[in-house]
């Protein structure tokens, strides 16, 4: 009896195709993840500069202190 061979395309261009299509598709999904994640970091870094501007407003300047 013969042994059965796993199954393979008949042309193996297809395969390769197949196979680039795959990871442009990995490329673009990571690439969205990527943007989304630098979107989110800038958010953040402008979230961090209103709190610190808020926090200024709130500390009593330095320079503005009488010597004791």
């Amino acid at each position: 009896m013969a042994r059965k061979k796993t199954e393979e395309p008949a042309n193996p261009a297809i395969k390769i195709k197949q196979d680039i299509a795959n990871l442009c598709t990995s490329i673009g999904d990571r690439s969205f993840v990527i943007r989304q994640a630098n979107s989110d970091i800038t958010s953040y870094y402008a979230q961090i500069d209103q709190l610190r501007e808020q926090l200024r407003k709130l500390e009593v300047p330095s320079g503005t202190q009488d010597p004791k």
